[in-house]
C-alpha cells in the first residue's frame, strides 16, 4: 500500500492505498491506538479491491487536535467523511475494525446516500454506560484533561521493545503488532516514542447509552457485514445479539481468532468480505 496524505477540515489525515483503482472502494477505519497499517495484511489478501485505510485525528501520521481539544468518537464521523471527499469518493463501501466499527454505523447514518454497504469487524456499535453513570464520568474526564499536559511519553530502544509492550496489551500475533507499532513510533533523542497523541488514551467525558447505540444501529439502511472473532470481544457479550437484531440488513460470519483476525489471518475475513461485496 502506498502512503497518501489528505488535507481535510484544517488538517491533514494520512493513509495508506492499494489495489486496482478500479476496483470497488472501500475506506477502512482501524481500532483504538492502531492506525491504517492494520489494514495492510486485509488489502494483500483482496487486491482486486480500491481500498484506503486512514489513519484517524491523532493516530499514526495523522495530525493531532490542536491543545484544548479532544477526541470524541462521534466528532470523528465528519473527518471521515471529508477524507471521502478529498479522495473524490461520492460513495464507497465503509469498512472499520473495533473502534472503526463503532465509528462506521454513525457515518452510514449520517451519509446514507454514499455509503454502499457497511462492514464491521470485531464491531457493533461502541462502549455504552447507564445515564446515572454520566457524573461521575464528567468528573473523571475533567480531571484527565487538565493533566494530559504532563504526562510523560514512554521510551523505548527498539522498535522490537515497543511491539513487546503492545503485546502485552492486545493478544496478537508479533508480525501483525509489528506493522501497527512500526507506523506508531518516532525517533526522539535517538529511542523511540509513540507518535500518537497521548490524550487518546484520557477517558472519554461522555459515554452513549445501550438505548442510543440501539437507534443509530436501527436507523442504518445498508446492507451490514458484521465479521466477529471467535475468541474475540463480542461473541460473549450479552448485548452483541440486541445490536444485531437491532440492524436491518445483518448477515453475520464468524472466524476463528481474537480481536485482530483481520491481520492475524487476512484470508478468513476476506473470504467473508469477498462473498458479501460480490452480492451486493
Amino acid at each position: 500500500m502506498n502512503e497518501i496524505s489528505l488535507d481535510t477540515l484544517g488538517m491533514t489525515i494520512a493513509g495508506l492505498r492499494g489495489g486496482s483503482k478500479s476496483g470497488k472502494r472501500c475506506l477502512c477505519i482501524h481500532g483504538w491506538m492502531d492506525n491504517a497499517a492494520s489494514f495492510v495484511p486485509l488489502q494483500a489478501a483482496m487486491p482486486e479491491l480500491d481500498m484506503v485505510a486512514l489513519d484517524l485525528p491523532g493516530h499514526g501520521k495523522s495530525d493531532h487536535f490542536p491543545a484544548g481539544h479532544h477526541y470524541h468518537l462521534i466528532d470523528q464521523v465528519a473527518y471521515v467523511l471529508a477524507a471521502a471527499d478529498a479522495l473524490g469518493w461520492d460513495d464507497f463501501n465503509l469498512v472499520g475494525h473495533s473502534l472503526g466499527g463503532c465509528i462506521a454505523p454513525f457515518v452510514a447514518v449520517a451519509a446514507p446516500e454514499r455509503i454502499k454497504n457497511l462492514i464491521m469487524l470485531e464491531a457493533l456499535g461502541p462502549v455504552t454506560e447507564p445515564a446515572e453513570e454520566l457524573p461521575a464520568r464528567v468528573k473523571r474526564a475533567s480531571v484527565a484533561m487538565r493533566q494530559d499536559s504532563n504526562r510523560l511519553k514512554r521510551v523505548y530502544a527498539s522498535i522490537d521493545d515497543a511491539v513487546e509492550a503492545r503485546m502485552l496489551a492486545t493478544r496478537m500475533q508479533r508480525a501483525s503488532a509489528h506493522l501497527i507499532v512500526e507506523r506508531n513510533l518516532r525517533l526522539a533523542d535517538g529511542a523511540y516514542v509513540w507518535a500518537y497523541d497521548s490524550r487518546l488514551r484520557s477517558p472519554s467525558s461522555s459515554y452513549l447509552t445501550e438505548e442510543q447505540v440501539l437507534a443509530v444501529l436501527g436507523a442504518v439502511s445498508q446492507q451490514t457485514l458484521c465479521v466477529l472473532a471467535t475468541d474475540g470481544y463480542l461473541l460473549k457479550r450479552e448485548p452483541s445479539k440486541r445490536r444485531i437484531d437491532a440492524l436491518m440488513h445483518a448477515a453475520v460470519v464468524e472466524v476463528a481468532g481474537h480481536h485482530h483476525m483481520h491481520m492475524d489471518d487476512p484470508e478468513a475475513s476476506a473470504g467473508a468480505i469477498r462473498t458479501f461485496l460480490l452480492h451486493n
